[in-house]
């Protein structure tokens, strides 16, 4: 459900390195952060988001 908000938010599906990184950030951090990510950010800064590999 997750990586579908991604994309509606993004307007195009995952890539593979931001399928990847979307897992990741899953397992490391709280859902609510997550959820927040996806729900608040903009396109552009979701796709930040999803490729730096630091983000929290």
């Amino acid at each position: 459900m997750t990586a579908q908000l991604c994309e509606l938010r993004l307007g195009r599906p995952l890539s593979e390195a931001e399928t990847a990184a979307l897992a990741d950030r899953l397992d490391r951090l709280p859902e609510a952060r997550v959820g927040e990510v996806v729900l608040s950010f903009s396109a552009e800064a979701l796709a930040a988001w999803l490729s730096d590999p630091n983000a929290t």
